[in-house]
């Protein structure tokens, strides 16, 4: 089942309006310390969430985008499924890494080993520029452009599938707040993007914060 905050933004979609929904994957299996994970797959408990979601979604997806990660492929699949998306999933490089976020992957994975998970987290809501890393706020400015962009402003759902650190990064220098691992985003969870009359609405956990844009 996808999380309930998940839930309460479609429940609440205009279907007038485009949603854009900057999504985590799906529940996967453990990644071994000091290594991407980067192949590590769902787990059938997370196909099976992703697809409730594509249920929750059926009909109202107009662009589906997904990380290269094969997880976040897998959970776009999943959801396409269910959703009656008859289209292929596009592939997003700033989804992933080299993305928005992340320039110079090695550089980066430097940054990874020496500071750990939580430790780049941190830096990155921080707005603390690491080596091989794009400069935290306008990374998050770079990417909902991008997603607005994509959405055209077409109305129904424009669903961004990615990581836990990208969405926790965009979310730190949009709805802001520290975000200490506690506040992280859980598996499914999505920061919901509104565009309207030279606003974006950043919905996040119930709580809304409108900003002119750009």
């Amino acid at each position: 089942m996808p999380p309930a905050s998940t839930r309460a933004l479609l429940e609440r979609m205009d279907p007038e309006r485009p949603l854009l929904l900057l999504l985590r994957h799906a529940a996967r299996g453990p990644i071994l310390a000091n290594t991407t994970g980067d192949g590590v797959p769902l787990l059938p408990e997370g196909v099976a969430s992703a697809r409730a979601l594509g249920e929750c979604l059926r009909g109202r997806v107009v662009t589906l985008r997904s990380s290269p990660v094969p997880r976040c492929i897998q959970t776009a699949e999943a959801l396409a499924d269910r959703a009656a998306y008859v289209r292929e999933v596009t592939m997003d490089p700033r989804l992933g890494a080299p993305g928005a976020f992340v320039l110079d992957p090695p550089v980066a994975w430097e940054s990874w080993i020496r500071l750990g998970h939580e430790g780049v987290m941190a830096a990155l809501v921080a707005g603390e520029r690491l080596p091989g890393f794009a400069v935290p706020h306008e990374a998050a400015h770079a990417l909902v452009t991008h997603m607005v962009t994509v959405a055209a402003d077409r109305p129904g759902a424009h669903v961004f599938v990615t990581h836990d650190s990208l969405l926790t990064a965009t979310l730190a220098h949009t709805i802001g707040g520290l975000f200490p691992p506690s506040a992280w985003p859980t598996f499914l969870e999505a920061l919901a993007v509104v565009p309207a009359d030279g606003t974006l609405a950043f919905t996040w956990r119930g709580h809304t914060r409108v900003m002119p844009w750009p």
